[in-house]
């Protein structure tokens, strides 16, 4: 045994020995492994096992420094995984030993590791701090810049860049002008000394201070020795001296500039290229400046060849400069010639002159075929926006193109349009629920991490560093969006250009008695699409130039809460009665329910109150359900959400006056007492007041097949992303906002019942609907919502609720359950005290009207408890005779 001990003994002092060697005859070792790994020659893992053996080696022998500075090149090991979070961890770990040390050689390390973390503020915000104590360290220590100058340089670079995201130009250059002077005295590169140049002339374009920013520029390119560095020089010259009105200098510095490129090894590097392209566009901007059209033509057909299509090349150029319509018109019916209208090439997201070049064309034509190339391009800069606000701003378009179109499409064409202005954003969102890629996890987790921050935003208001982080996380998604185009392109074509449901297809699944009408209104006219299992047509009807303010009117009457005040508005109600559903009454024959897709106002607008007689409401003929859209329909009609409905989660946060002693209450949400008997019919799993939170609700949602809020709603006209459902507040985080809505996961989920103030009701957003909290559950792929449309009563919404549900359970359609229930409501004693429609029009049912799916148990349960009541009776019998 002993021998073995001291063979073990002299392997591991071998060992020891052997790596003493290793280490200590290998000046800069780290630095070595780092070469090696970005070289290709060893994995990251290997790597990072050879650096922590090193600074193991180095802390046994007492080398303090060495053992500090392999913080320094641990993260690139972590960076070549892409794993920020360990890079970001190391670098911590690093500054903190390092603080346990003051000599120079460990203050100098400290600076490159808080410079290095500093860097890395683009991935999150916070780390920025990290290079203003950098910064400091350097002011207190002046060997640093001698002793790592090019650390300092970059430093320096990020510190002012960080300025310049912050539109803070003065204090930029001050940080460049200091990396001039470290370039200048300790560097010999002169890439980096070009660098620093080029990004002082950039400053000083900002500071519009043109004398300055030529100086920079033409330093940058004197002092570069790379051909690419060159060019990119070059070309900001050019543009410089277009913009100062000097175009020979522009066009020199253009041509140089792809000279520089042609003869260098960056020719058909992709890099080199774009250089290339841009410089094209540089001298066709010239061309057109001088009124030479033709040879700025030729110019962008060169263009053509390069990976971004013409038209985004026409665009960029029509962008900046002001070109007289005739020559307008030659450009695009160039542009058209060049690119064969290959739409799908696009990545640009300026649609200003690529729409109205598509535009003008389509508009010179008054062809269908032009105007769904314009809509297919809107469709693709939609998808390629970052952020819902760019995307509704196209939808508008899609809608103001819609009436052009209607003045001379053919029905089918004028459905399929119908459909192109109905919730596209709402559609794309639902359809990505039911994919089981898995990309689209990720991209759930970038749209939350985005409703998050937004959710920052409304909270304590946008300051920088939210701004610079949801920007970031903007793109993330974007880049993303990208990868899934290249690699998933089905998912990709069959989510972010979609066409809409035809005709044909939405009459096979429409039931017989069932009639879909789909409104459409512009300025002047309206238009209705009805379509039965048997029949179809477009009806159109002009409008009055009162029209609107008559529907605002009449909605007025019937939200505000009357008191006991008499109904005074059945003319009101028979006038759009007139308008709205007499003009289809042909079609209305044999029909029991109604599909209603609406648009503008009509989204405010409860059609049960439309009266065909005196005191006679359209609620007593048919069964009334809402939908975004014809396409959303069909959809939501082929799934599944098979749950269990004994057990039906509901909230009721303010039964009593429990949230008043609480530190974060809203004395705006009031008690709501009728909430209390409103969940205590409820068969399932119910929180009331203190036990009614948020978390609770986050916790148990997906579980149950049916949710019931019996709470308070507020919505926010201006900004519907601060409109929010009130749970008790427990703590600052209580209010579930539609941002967070539209992240939850309710594929499992068959209804909600938004038994809460004016839950229904928000700001209207042209081409994609109501932007309400009842929208929300729907982005998170509930397929439907009974919702309110204004501040609800308490006692008559408890009401019928509990008649909703009484119906709901026998496994009667969502729209009949609800129908009957307001029916019930009008024909009891609070419905004969309360006769107005304040108290029960606004309750109504947006999306799926099938019935609630019950589980075997549920749908026979009776009948398998009375057949085995009956057996047993039987047994019983049998049993008496036999004895």
């Amino acid at each position: 045994m002993k021998i073995y001990l001291i063979i073990l003994s002299l392997a591991l002092s071998f060992a020891l020995e052997a790596q003493d060697l290793v280490f200590s005859t290998h000046s800069n070792y780290p630095s070595k492994i780092i070469d090696s790994l970005n070289n290709g020659r060893i994995e990251p893992s290997q790597a990072r096992a050879k650096l922590i053996s090193y600074q193991s080696w180095a802390k046994r022998k007492g080398k303090v420094s060495e053992a500090i500075d392999t913080y320094y090149y641990l993260p690139w090991t972590f960076y070549a995984e892409a794993n920020y979070n360990e890079v970001i961890k190391t670098y911590q770990k690093g500054i903190k030993e390092a603080l346990e040390f003051t000599s120079t050689p460990i203050n100098t390390i400290r600076f490159k590791l808080l410079s290095d973390l500093g860097s890395l503020y683009l991935v999150d915000n916070n780390l920025v701090e990290n290079l203003s104590m950098a910064y400091q360290l350097y002011k207190s220590n002046i060997e640093i810049e001698k002793s790592v100058p090019t650390n300092l340089l970059s430093l320096l670079n990020n510190y002012a860049y960080y300025h310049q995201l912050n539109g803070d130009w003065e204090q930029s250059v001050i940080y460049l002008k200091e990396a001039q002077r470290i370039g200048k005295t300790y560097l010999k590169d002169p890439e980096l000394l070009s660098y620093v140049y080029r990004n002082l002339g950039r400053a000083y374009y900002f500071l519009n201070q043109k004398t300055e920013t030529e100086k920079y520029y033409l330093l940058a390119v004197q002092t570069s020795r790379e051909a690419l560095n060159k060019a990119k020089g070059l070309y900001d010259l050019g543009i410089l001296y277009q913009e100062t009105n000097r175009p020979v200098k522009a066009e020199t510095s253009f041509h140089n500039s792809i000279s520089t490129i042609t003869h260098s090894g960056f020719a058909k590097k992709p890099l080199g290229q774009i250089v290339v392209q841009r410089n094209q566009l540089g001298l066709a901007k010239s061309s057109i400046s001088r009124g030479d059209y033709n040879s700025a033509l030729k110019k962008v057909l060169l263009v053509k060849q390069n990976p971004i299509s013409v038209l985004e090349q026409l665009d960029a150029i029509l962008i900046q400069l002001e070109i007289p319509n005739h020559n307008l018109d030659t450009l695009y019916e160039a542009g058209l010639v060049l690119s064969n209208t290959n739409l799908t090439n696009y990545t640009s997201i300026s649609t200003n002159h690529t729409t109205a070049f598509l535009y003008k064309k389509a508009e010179k034509t008054k062809a269908i075929s032009d105007y769904q190339n314009l809509v297919n391009w809107l469709s693709h800069v939609r998808q390629n926006n970052i952020g819902s606000q760019a995307k509704f701003r196209v939808s508008a378009e899609v809608h103001d193109l819609t009436s052009e179109v209607l003045k001379y499409a053919n029905t089918q064409n004028a459905f399929e349009f119908l459909e192109l202005t109905k919730a596209a954003e709402l559609l794309e969102i639902n359809r990505r629920i039911n994919i089981k890629e898995p990309f689209v996890k990720e991209l759930a987790h970038l749209d939350r991490k985005i409703s998050s921050l937004s959710i920052k935003a409304t909270e304590y208001g946008l300051d920088s560093t939210l701004s610079l982080k949801i920007r970031q996380a903007q793109i993330e998604q974007s880049i993303l969006s990208q990868k899934i185009k290249k690699e998933n392109p089905t998912y990709y074509q069959e989510n972010y250009f979609w066409k809409p449901a035809e005709t044909e297809e939405i009459q096979k699944k429409l039931k017989p008695k069932e009639l879909l009408i789909s409104y459409f209104m512009d300025e002047t006219d309206i238009y209705i699409y009805v379509i039965k299992n048997n029949k179809k047509g477009i009806i159109k009807l002009q409008k009055d130039t009162e029209f609107d303010n008559r529907l605002l009117s009449f909605i007025n009457n019937i939200s505000l809460n009357p008191g006991l005040g008499v109904y005074n508005s059945n003319s009101e109600a028979q006038f759009f009665y007139s308008k709205l559903i007499e003009p289809i009454s042909d079609y209305l024959k044999g029909v029991e329910n109604l599909t209603i897709i609406r648009d503008g106002l009509l989204n405010i607008l409860p059609y049960e109150v439309l009266a065909y007689a005196t005191d006679s409401y359209l609620l007593e003929k048919y069964s009334i359900t809402y939908n975004y859209s014809s396409t959303l329909t069909l959809e939501q009609r082929v799934k599944k959400h098979l749950s269990d409905l004994t057990n039906i989660l509901a909230f009721a946060p303010y039964t009593n006056q429990g949230w008043t002693s609480s530190l974060f209450r809203n004395k705006s949400l009031g008690q709501l007492p009728f909430s209390d008997s409103e969940v205590n019919q409820i068969d399932g799993t119910v929180y009331k007041n203190e036990n009614a939170t948020k978390i609770k609700f986050l916790e148990n949602y997906q579980k149950h097949g049916i949710i019931h809020f019996a709470t308070h709603a507020q919505m926010d006209d201006t900004d519907p992303s601060k409109s929010f459902i009130a749970f008790f507040p427990d703590s600052s985080d209580y209010k579930l906002y539609t941002e967070e809505l539209y992240n939850l996961s309710l594929k499992n989920t068959q209804l909600v019942v938004l038994s809460a103030c004016e839950a229904g009701g928000g700001r209207l957003q042209k081409g994609e609907g109501l932007m309400s909290l009842a929208r929300g559950f729907a982005y998170a792929g509930c397929p439907a919502v009974i919702t309110t449309l204004w501040k609800a009563n308490d006692q008559s919404t408890a009401w019928l609720s509990e008649r909703l549900h009484h119906y709901l359970s026998k496994g009667w359609n969502k729209a009949k359950a609800l129908r009957q229930a307001k029916l019930d409501f009008r024909a009891s004693d609070i419905g004969q005290e309360f006769d107005h429609p304040y108290y029960w029009a606004n309750f109504i049912l947006i999306g799926s009207d099938e019935p609630l799916e019950m589980t075997f148990w549920q749908l026979y349960k009776w009948w398998l408890i009375g057949s085995m009541f009956i057996i047993l009776m039987l047994i019983g019998v049998w049993r008496n005779k036999k004895f």
